[in-house]
């Protein structure tokens, strides 16, 4: 049996962590809250007794949420604002604030939503907008961009929680554009995919493609609309008891929905020939990515899970994932509509599974096409 704990030293600032004994698991579960939240090294908890009295509580059949919240009356002195456990099953309890969060899924909910709130706020996306112009006339404009995303993130937070992604015009169909050397044109889009880190060390992953001089082209909005309507169906299937999977499988129906109207399926290829994962795909050449991941102290949070952990799993109440599909036209691509070379399209949200349903974290920035539109309007008029 595995038991491990994770806490913050009062003296030194520092985490550090525990373990009555190594499991595959546990051990990479353990390594990533290392490197995380910044431990320098294991064993570093100034109270050895805290761990100790974690994993005997524990050994003894208590779930880490019950370790947890004696280990908070036992040991008043230490600093409760990050103590995690995980018991032998897996299941993991953080407490943070004034409460015990009774699974890692909470844990991460309670860090997104702090990371979400910022970016929710609107403050640190207006200040991109502001920038529009002063980055057009200036030029390397994503550059700019960039560097006024960096300023506010690190003074709002903790700083970015990741490589910023501010891709205009054609550099938006490079996937993970993080050069981000180009320049900021008046007529183009620009997509913006940044997260501000919070002092928690959690982070926020939203996208916003934005027309620079404030109004969508017909091309451009044709492909914006058909984005959203993917990530509203996307968002419509995070409900608990829906898989992991069942996210993408929603969002890229739509999609390939859209490339059948649009004529650009092979002779003969209906959207659902496409869908089928062994015979089609042909869509993937316009999407070329999956629709969502989990988020928590690492923008993509337990990447190295296994399938049946991840993509198979089942959604449950407190986890937090991104939903963000897109659609992504090259400009040299000609098997695309002239009108819509050169267009790339994602937009993003950082989702809660709740009871019931989902909850956006993010949804205070806009989304639709006439709702950038104003936004843009109203940052800009000052």
């Amino acid at each position: 049996m595995t038991f491990s704990i994770v806490a913050r030293c009062p003296e030194t600032g520092m985490f550090g962590i525990a373990v009555s004994s190594s499991s595959p698991a546990v051990a990479a579960r353990c390594a990533h809250a290392r490197a995380g939240i910044g431990a320098v090294a294991s064993q570093n908890i100034t109270d050895p007794a805290l761990g100790t009295r974690a994993l005997d509580l524990m050994a003894l059949g208590a779930r880490a949420s019950e370790a947890v919240a004696i280990l908070r009356e036992t040991s008043p002195h230490i600093d409760y604002r990050q103590l995690t456990a995980v018991d032998a099953s897996g299941q993991t309890a953080v407490h943070h604030g004034a409460r015990v969060l009774g699974t890692h899924a909470h844990a991460e909910a309670h860090g997104a939503v702090a990371a979400g709130n910022i970016l929710s706020s609107q403050m640190v996306p207006e200040a991109m907008i502001a920038a529009f112009p002063e980055a057009v006339e200036k030029g390397r404009g994503e550059r700019w961009l960039e560097g006024v995303f960096a300023l506010h993130a690190r003074h709002r937070g903790n700083g970015v929680g990741y490589d910023s992604i501010c891709a205009a015009g054609d550099h938006a169909n490079t996937l993970h554009w993080i050069r981000n050397t180009g320049e900021l044109r008046e007529g183009e889009l620009v997509l913006i995919d940044a997260g501000v880190e919070v002092d928690s060390l959690y982070t926020a992953d939203v996208t916003r493609t934005l027309p620079v001089d404030g109004t969508f082209t017909e091309a451009q909005r044709e492909v914006y609309d058909a984005v959203l309507a993917a990530q509203e169906a996307g968002l419509a299937a995070v409900r608990p008891g829906n898989r992991f999977s069942d996210v993408h499988d929603a969002a890229i129906r739509v999609v390939a929905e859209h490339l059948e109207a649009w004529g650009l399926l092979p002779d003969g290829v209906t959207a659902e020939d496409t869908l089928d994962k062994e015979h089609g795909q042909y869509h993937r050449r316009w999407m070329v990515h999956g629709t969502s991941h989990h988020l928590g102290l690492d923008v993509h949070d337990c990447a190295l899970a296994t399938r049946e952990e991840y993509m198979d799993a089942e959604l449950r109440p407190g986890m937090v994932l991104t939903v963000e599909p897109g659609l992504y036209f090259k400009a040299d691509d000609l098997k695309a509509p002239e009108r819509f070379r050169g267009i790339g399209v994602r937009i993003e949200d950082d989702v809660l599974v709740t009871a019931d349903g989902h909850e956006n974290l993010s949804a205070g920035m806009p989304r639709t096409a006439e709702d950038v539109e104003a936004w843009i309007a109203r940052v800009q008029a000052g």
